[in-house]
């Protein structure tokens, strides 16, 4: 019997370089994803932070309004 190249046409070399072509894009995006993502982590964390403080001063002077010291209203909040 004749052996029957069925291989032929097809470049491996080729296929390997798009491959990793594939692999390199698909790391870039992920990483581009991960930096996108910290970005928000961090600007929610400080939104947060502000959030706390204005709130905090909030209560503070409300507190100051209803006619309590001021070291009184710092222990009940």
């Amino acid at each position: 019997m004749n052996e029957v190249n069925i291989m032929s046409g097809i470049d491996f070399k080729a296929n390997q370089k798009r491959v990793r072509e594939r692999i390199m894009k698909r790391k870039k995006e992920q990483k581009r994803q991960n930096i996108i993502i910290g970005v928000l982590v961090v600007i929610l964390i400080i939104g947060l932070l502000f959030l706390n403080k204005k709130m905090s001063d909030s209560a503070l002077s409300s507190c100051q309004n209803n006619g309590h010291s001021y070291g009184y209203c710092i222990n009940r909040i």
